[in-house]
């Protein structure tokens, strides 16, 4: 029996492995601390109070506790304190890295002082002659503690991780969000508590007995079987091997076991082992999916394994052994009454007192608390790690950064030394860039000048080209009337000829100083567009008459050709529109000497946009000119040659008046064979 003490108070230390392991490094002081305060306190106030409310007073039980060892009845009062502990010590794993240490104590209390001493005189009430518990005398079987220890810790667990809350980011990110500071310590505390287990069941004979091989054997077989599941359940559903789910399973394994040891033969033992383990896992995921954050899976293994481990001994235990008087199916129903009762005044007491602490004294720590580790906040463990985090901190905070101390026979020396290196080389580069953005921002500062001087001299400039124009086009206007009036009167022909040469001359200057006018305005943005409706078909034909008498003095075909059924009247602007075709046409007719000029005019249906093609037979553009063709003064260059003389500026503006009015203009060109214009042109249909 001392053996078997031994080994469940190894147990205390071994919890303080599973659990260091699986929190992250800042809480691991915090973990150890619980651990070693729990088992403090559970045992003074379980001897002070939880037992004698268990079993009765300490002098009457210890006159009954056994007839051969007057020492006795003080083995059984340490066994059972540790049982209380341990239940204890289940609720720290689940509400880790969030509950502070004197939160922690106070759900240890409410554990040792109320809840474990009144459902433990339920089932266990009886033992040496102390006064027999309602489920005990039921006939309800809990060998070593399946439901009084770990299906109670279990629920006490789900109500304090339910009051408290997740961790912070908790289900932010994918299955297993946080990863403990280090998995094989949490191995190694499976492996131990695997150990301390014989101790937890064996011991739970109270003596020498024939069935010590037998628990032995279950308790060893059943936690292979959880273990065993449960890696069969992770390869299925994760495609993977979850180490710590395969440690859970083991413990699960172990937790199902402890009901019925003493009860079922290893075949028994190896089905319930296997359902506890499949069990344990399949409500991980299920608390996972919920967003209920227990660090260890202590709810899966304690109170999902511990409630399947007490109904397996009503469906496979042996009742000659269990010797309660009841067949399986009454042994089940009792099983499955006395589970439900303690489980559920576990869960329904623990919770109801814990809201009501929750108000008057928080059982969280502060998000602040938190977020830099229970180590420092709980305990002021400052670790070489956390000093460097705080430095970083505050250097974050008051942007001031600088190197880092570093002590070159520290483990984390490697970093302080990396980080150095890379502050180092930042800071170079940081004045380097400022250096940049100084000479960057002096640049702009004279392109800015610059563009505003250009802008001033462009203003100027469209300004003195308006006027010259306006000065130009006075008397020209006057030569054309002139020469206009004087080709009326009855001349000779060479008068006739020079009279014709003088008109033709005029009108082409005036093309000119037009374009170069529109230009300037168009370049300049002072162009406004006056959108009304208008006929299309007669704007058209207004084109048309304008090329009419060249056209046949050049011998030329022109067709016009307008979709049927497209709507006569339109809204755009008129006047830019007109001034777009009738430079088409123009460069058409100036550029071809015979053979044929087409104006198509159609309706885009699927952008619901006007379309013009002008095409003609012309001379048409080299392939390198047609990236320029429609640059200033650039078409002219391919066509110096040619007598008739023009602004250079036609096509520049028609690209620029079908852009303003919202459409494009493309050309399709082949020296010697002619050319293709094309303008899509937004516009409202009536």
């Amino acid at each position: 029996m001392t053996l078997c003490i031994l080994l469940v108070l190894l147990m205390q230390a071994v919890f303080l492995c599973l659990e260091a392991g699986a929190v992250r490094s800042k809480n691991t002081v915090n973990v150890a601390a619980k651990n070693l305060v729990d088992l403090i306190l559970v045992t003074l106030f379980y001897f002070a109070i939880g037992f004698t409310i268990q079993y009765g007073w300490f002098s009457d039980f210890s006159q009954n506790a056994h007839p051969d060892g007057q020492h006795y009845p003080y083995i059984f009062l340490l066994f059972q304190t540790l049982f209380a502990a341990t239940a204890a010590t289940i609720v720290s794993g689940a509400v880790s890295e969030r509950c502070g240490l004197g939160a922690y104590m106070v759900i240890s209390l409410i554990i040792v002082t109320l809840i474990y001493p009144i459902s433990g005189q339920w089932v266990w009430g009886g033992v040496f002659d102390t006064p027999q518990g309602w489920l005990a005398k039921a006939g309800f079987v809990d060998f070593a503690g399946a439901t009084q220890v770990h299906a109670l810790g279990g629920a006490v667990a789900l109500a304090s991780v339910l009051v408290i809350g997740p961790r912070l980011g908790f289900g932010e990110q994918s299955y297993k969000v946080f990863r403990g500071l280090n998995q094989t310590l949490s191995l190694l505390g499976v492996m131990l508590l695997w150990l301390g287990w014989f101790g937890f069941n064996m011991g739970s004979l109270l003596k020498m007995d024939a069935l010590l091989s037998l628990v032995m054997i279950n308790t060893f077989i059943s936690a292979c079987a959880g273990g065993l599941a449960s890696l069969v359940w992770s390869i299925v559903f994760f495609h993977k091997t979850d180490i710590p789910m395969v440690a859970n399973g083991v413990l699960a394994g172990l937790v199902g076991i402890t009901a019925g040891a003493h009860a079922v033969q290893p075949p028994e033992a190896i089905l319930i082992g296997s359902m506890a383990g499949l069990i344990c896992s399949g409500m991980t995921v299920f608390l996972e999916h919920h967003k209920i954050d227990d660090v260890i899976g202590a709810i899966p293994v304690h109170l999902g394994a511990g409630t399947w481990g007490a109904l397996s001994v009503g469906l496979l235990g042996d009742p000659e052994i269990l010797n309660t008087g009841h067949d399986l199916i009454s042994q089940f129903g009792i099983q499955l009454l006395g589970v439900s009762c303690v489980v559920v005044w576990s869960f329904v007491m623990s919770y109801t007192l814990l809201k009501v602490v929750n108000r008057w004294y928080p059982l969280r720590v502060s998000a602040e608390s938190e977020q830099i580790g229970l180590n420092i906040s709980e305990h002021g463990a400052i670790t070489e790690l956390s000093e460097i985090v705080h430095d970083l901190e505050l250097q974050a905070q008051s942007q001031q950064y600088k190197s880092l101390e570093s002590d070159p026979f520290s483990e984390l020396s490697g970093i302080t030394q990396q980080y150095n290196h890379i502050l180092e080389s930042f800071l170079s580069s940081q004045k380097a860039l400022e250096s940049s953005l100084e000479t960057l921002q002096t640049t702009n500062n004279e392109l800015t000048e610059q563009k505003s001087q250009a802008d001033s001299a462009n203003r100027q400039k469209t300004l003195f080209i308006t006027k010259v124009s306006q000065e130009i086009r006075t008397p020209l206007n006057s030569i054309l009337a002139t020469s206009e009036m004087l080709g009326l009167e009855t001349l000779s022909d060479e008068q006739q000829q020079w009279v014709d040469i003088i008109n033709q001359s005029g009108h082409a200057l005036l093309d000119i100083v037009n374009d170069v006018i529109d230009y300037s305005r168009l370049e300049s943005g002072h162009l406004p567009l006056q959108t009304a409706a208008f006929d299309l078909p007669e704007m058209i034909e207004q084109c048309r008459k304008v090329f009419l008498t060249e056209v046949l003095n050049k011998d030329l075909k022109f067709h016009i050709y307008i979709e049927m059924g497209i709507p006569k009247t339109i809204t755009a602007d008129a006047r830019r529109l007109r001034q777009v075709i009738i430079n088409l046409l123009g460069n058409a007719c100036r550029y071809t000497d015979h053979g044929t000029i087409s104006l198509s005019v159609t309706r885009n249906h699927t952008t619901n946009y006007l379309v013009l093609e002008v095409i003609d037979t012309g001379t048409g553009l080299p392939a390198e000119s047609l990236e320029t063709v429609f640059d200033a003064f650039g078409q002219e260059e391919e066509f110096a040659d040619k007598e008739a003389h023009s602004s250079g500026l036609g096509l520049t503006i028609c690209k620029q008046l079908v852009e303003l009015m919202g459409g494009k203009i493309s050309v399709k060109s082949e020296e010697g064979n002619g050319s293709h214009f094309t303008v899509q042109i937004p516009v409202k249909w009536e």
